[in-house]
């Protein structure tokens, strides 16, 4: 969907579906900052010189509710498709004032630790000329993003938390946001029905289009700025058109959001799904391997030139964050066993970590078990200090793998193991017997 023109090819789809690409070597890995500073995106926001078109422009958020508000008032299909966006280079030159200046962006307002008001829409397209020919995935997006400004979200509410209603509630999402949106965002082609080539990007526009195209992941990826994922269609594309989770391009966008987007209930919100209408669910980071795999089976336009791309994107990501991080908050991320598997996959990348708070989440005897394996292995988290646990459905068998591989030398920097707090909805299943033991393994040290 972001490169063009489609390839094509002549083995099956069902037989090319079932080849599990390699993952390409990084080429490019930034620091760890390019995903935390503002500076990154807002370089990505200017032109590389005078006349020339910027990488990426962001759609201001109080035109876009406006849009949505006339599509939504629209009667006919006639209407809508005339009321739909255009690509990005129409779109500027008809309605500047739909998009932020730079400088604008700068100025928006900041929440909690530096988050940014700016998000990422991750959406299926569902037609190949046009991601939203009628405007129907506006209206949707534009809906939850009054909802979450309006502080109508389940944690945004007082009390959402029943076992502890002494919680605060997260904050609501800025009156004013900027809005990545691939198709009004960066300089496309103008594609004719059949995915042929209309109108192509000029040089200038094709420049700008590949700088954007380089850094696609950092519009998911950074620490501070949210996203929105699209996650179902509108009822009359069911059965015509792939889905959200069957595409290539989405596919990577929510597990670059689900990297190290920070869950602090001091902040807006970061992660958002318009098919539930509230926050997102949350998994553990994947490791390249498992979205190499993942890859296979889906659907991209492009799947010569987007397939390795993404992957090298994500490898490059995965090396740049986990392996810079100090700090992984991951609490009340609604984590399945699944997720502690995951997670433990990971943890050889996290060689900066300090501490680690993965608090409320389900992952029982297999994630936690997961955990520790992974934890006793050479060279894997030789620098953390502090890991938090506690509420995770962590029974005997959980508990005692973890005591197990502290005995066996693991996390040898280790001054705080967080495992149970005698409090509703923070308890973990495990015994007092295994937690015992747990407590002899750190107290031996």
């Amino acid at each position: 969907r972001k490169t063009s023109p489609p390839q094509q090819h002549s083995e099956p789809q069902e037989q090319r579906e079932q080849i599990v690409p390699d993952v390409p070597a990084p080429i490019n890995v930034p620091p760890p900052e390019f995903y935390i500073t503002p500076d990154s995106l807002y370089t990505l926001l200017k032109p590389a010189a005078e006349g020339k078109p910027a990488p990426v422009k962001l759609l201001d958020s109080r035109w876009v509710l406006e849009r949505a508000d006339a599509l939504a008032a629209a009667t006919t299909d006639a209407e809508r498709e005339r009321l739909a966006l255009p690509r990005r280079q129409e779109l500027e030159r008809r309605h500047p004032e739909a998009y932020l200046s730079a400088e604008e962006v700068q100025a928006l307002p900041t929440g909690k630790d530096g988050a940014l008001a700016v998000g990422a829409v991750s959406h299926a397209w569902l037609e190949v000329s046009h991601p939203d020919p009628r405007g129907e995935q506006l209206v949707r997006i534009a809906a939850l993003i009054r909802k979450a400004q309006g502080g109508k979200l389940r944690r945004q509410q007082v009390g959402w938390d029943p076992a502890n209603t002494n919680i605060p509630a997260c904050k609501p999402l800025p009156a004013r946001v900027g809005i990545f949106f691939d198709w009004a965002s960066i300089c496309q082609h103008q594609k004719a029905a059949d995915g042929s080539i209309a109108i192509e990007r000029t040089a200038d526009e094709e420049a700008a289009f590949r700088a954007a195209l380089e850094s696609m992941q950092i519009w998911y990826v950074h620490q501070k700025l949210f996203a929105i994922l699209v996650t179902d269609l509108p009822a009359r594309c069911a059965g015509t058109v792939a889905p959200y989770d069957a595409r290539g391009w989405p596919t990577v966008e929510r597990a670059w959001a689900n990297v190290a987007k920070p869950n602090s209930i001091s902040c807006w919100p970061m992660l958002y799904d318009v098919g539930t209408g509230d926050e997102a669910a949350r998994a553990a980071p994947l490791h390249p391997q498992q979205v190499a795999e993942l890859l296979a089976t889906k659907k991209f336009t492009s799947p010569k030139a987007d397939l390795p791309l993404v992957l090298r994107l994500y490898n490059e990501t995965i090396i740049s964050v986990l392996g810079g991080a100090t700090e992984l908050n991951f609490n009340d991320a609604g984590w399945q066993p699944r997720d502690g598997v995951s997670f433990a996959r990971v943890l050889p990348y996290c060689a900066e970590v300090e501490e680690i708070y993965m608090v409320g989440n389900p992952i029982g005897d297999e994630g936690c078990a997961a955990i520790a394996e992974a934890a006793t292995r050479a060279g894997v988290l030789p620098k953390l200090k502090q890991l938090y646990v506690f509420g995770n459905e962590i029974g005997d068998a959980g508990c005692r793998a973890l005591a197990a591989a502290v005995r066996a030398g693991a996390l040898p920097q280790l001054t705080t193991m967080a495992f149970h707090r005698e409090m509703t909805g923070w308890r973990n299943l495990a015994g007092e017997a295994a937690r015992a033991e747990l407590r002899a393994a750190c107290e031996a040290r």
